[in-house]
């Protein structure tokens, strides 16, 4: 028998000395029939209306719904989902009228974030701001929580168990950005989170497990390079390439290029006597410096045009001064189908591969995780193949350009975008790739959406 309890007397009336509305009570097949019980009587829901003093009573007024306007009963039978619909919450299997604080009270009872109820020492109350700037505020149940760093000057406070970031020592943020507000920041090479003052390095980070100090090898490369420039000016848009090469004749050369600002390193993906990667000073996006960038990556082209293999990516840093790396990942997720389109080839790949969009950001090996480098805290795009011209990557520029200047996190918008000719969007793609590609793209798009749950 499915039975609905503890009605308060606030919600009731009296019937010759009996209490109207203390239960309602089942029939079979999961169909409730809306009965009152005055002891031993049952009374039809006509019935119940009319005994009902109070206007502002609720249960009056969910009940009047179910009611014809001549005042008899539409149907006689409610159903369990109509009533789990209507102004009752459910809690071990009982049915308690919502909004009735002196019940919960009396019954030691809280109403959660999804409008379930929980025994109150089972549940913690939980306030902060999570990745991509969502705001959590409300109960949660005990065991789906932790007991955390929610702020800056280490503002604590409990975190679901879903948003938490662990440091290495064991101190638990509720996001990527409270961490470095606390001057928590990831090493670059293992992407744990660690004190800053523990870390190795100025543009890029390293703990002490993964620092080696003067590991040089004999074309005088090493893991780390800080002595990146930086270039962004008065920038409010800003990028850096981290550009991988297998080319022992360039990798030997790899102090010249040092001369005009670029870092060059080792990587342990690669040839160890072959391969090298190019970062980039920071370098300014916003269209009015184009010319300014390009400049600075023609510095560099005997690299950039260097000998590559499929294991050699182009990662890509980008950011905005006003934004913070979560804010930039929400308005490139419209974005995200179309730009795995365009390098398919590279989707399954272990460093850069397509996950869910919901695990972008804190995963190291995926499409976009967050980095702290020379650039400030940024996104990585580690999708893109090495480039092979400046073209390539003039165009990839560019593209991160519209898609930071026009931040969408619908797919639809994209689309339109997409089918809009004259769009800047649109003309990008049939500049670089060919009159039919914004079609090519759609084609794909869809696939690429589904694939990171994009809807």
């Amino acid at each position: 028998m499915f039975t609905v309890k503890n009605i308060t007397r606030d919600h009731c009336t009296r019937f010759d000395d009996s209490i109207i509305a203390r239960d309602f009570v089942s029939s079979l097949d999961n169909e409730l029939e809306v009965v009152v019980l005055a002891g031993d009587d049952k009374f039809s829901i006509e019935e119940f209306v009319k005994m009902t003093e109070r206007e502002s009573d609720d249960i009056k007024r969910y009940l009047l719904n179910f009611l014809n306007e001549d005042g008899s009963a539409e149907k006689k039978y409610i159903s369990k989902n109509e009533l789990e619909k209507g102004y009752f919450i459910n809690y071990n299997g009982e049915y308690y009228t919502g909004g009735d604080d002196d019940l919960y009270n009396e019954l030691n009872l809280i109403v959660l974030y999804d409008g379930d109820l929980c025994n109150r020492d089972d549940a913690c109350y939980c306030e902060y701001t999570a990745e991509g700037g969502i705001t959590i505020e409300g109960y949660y149940r005990a065991d789906d929580c932790v007991y955390g760093i929610t702020g800056r000057r280490s503002g604590e406070g409990y975190i679901r168990d879903c948003d938490t970031i662990t440091a290495a020592d064991g101190t638990v943020f509720c996001s990527h950005e409270i961490a470095n507000d606390n001057e928590y920041y990831q090493c670059e090479s293992c992407s744990d989170f660690h004190p800053v003052e523990s870390l190795h390095g100025e543009n890029y980070y390293y703990c002490n497990d993964c620092y080696v100090p003067g590991d040089e090898d004999e074309d005088g490369l090493s893991d780390y390079d800080n002595d990146t420039d930086n270039l962004s000016g008065n920038s409010t848009l800003r990028i850096g390439f981290e550009i991988e090469k297998e080319d022992k004749e360039m990798r030997q050369k790899a102090s010249e290029l040092r001369s005009h600002g670029w870092g060059v390193v080792r990587d342990g993906s690669l040839d160890d006597r072959s391969g090298f990667e190019l970062q980039s000073p920071i370098l300014p996006l916003d269209k009015k410096y184009r010319g300014k960038l390009e400049g600075e990556l023609r510095k560099a082209e005997k690299w950039i045009v260097a000998s590559g293999t499929s294991k050699c990516g182009g990662h890509i840093h980008f950011s905005n001064k006003n934004k913070k790396p979560s804010e930039l990942l929400k308005g490139i997720k419209g974005y995200a189908p179309l730009l795995a389109s365009l390098y398919p080839s590279r989707c399954d790949n272990t460093y850069c591969e397509i996950k869910d969009f919901a695990e972008y950001g804190t995963k190291k090996y995926c499409m976009f995780r967050y980095s702290c480098n020379g650039i400030g805290d940024s996104l990585e795009f580690r999708l893109p193949p090495t480039p092979t011209t400046i073209r390539q990557c003039m165009f990839r520029a560019d593209l991160l350009r519209i898609c930071l200047q026009n931040p969408k996190d619908d797919k639809n918008a994209v689309l339109d975008a997409l089918k809009d000719s004259e769009s800047e969007l649109s003309k990008l793609l049939v500049s670089e790739l060919g009159i039919n590609s914004p079609k090519a793209k759609i084609e794909q798009f869809q696939r690429f959406a589904d694939l990171m749950s994009i809807n």
